[in-house]
């Protein structure tokens, strides 16, 4: 394989961070709206690397909540 990442869909980076496939298809739709060059949209699917999504949650400030109930 050559140095080049490959793309993952949204629904896959969700997987990788433990989180709902909607939360990715969400920040993908706020990235866009933002006017981010990634993740890029093809038929009704997000791609971009691993590493441009990590950018994203950077770019747009979001932080990744414990959603443990506290007693």
């Amino acid at each position: 394989m050559s140095g080049k990442e490959q793309e993952i869909t949204a629904r896959e980076f969700a997987e990788i961070m433990g989180k709902h496939d909607t939360w990715a298809q969400r920040i993908a739709r706020q990235a866009h709206k933002k006017g981010l060059p990634f993740p890029r949209k093809r038929g009704h699917y997000w791609f971009a690397t691993e590493s441009e999504w990590r950018e994203v949650l950077a770019i747009l400030d979001l932080q990744l909540r414990d959603r443990k109930r506290k007693k």
